[in-house]
């Protein structure tokens, strides 16, 4: 998979839960975490919708 940098500033509060979840999950990095999160929010929305790519 390619990757590409992108530079984010996220809510103090967001960042807060993102952690926990984290440390919740035994993610290492934060990085992950946000990745991970994203990928989950896409295949609901997806899945729900029924679109795909």
């Amino acid at each position: 998979m390619e990757k590409q940098m992108v530079n984010m500033r996220y809510p103090v509060v967001l960042l807060k839960k993102i952690d926990a979840y984290q440390n919740k999950m035994g993610f290492n990095t934060r990085t992950q975490t946000i990745v991970h999160l994203i990928q989950l929010g896409l295949n609901a929305q997806l899945g729900k919708s029924g679109e795909k790519g």
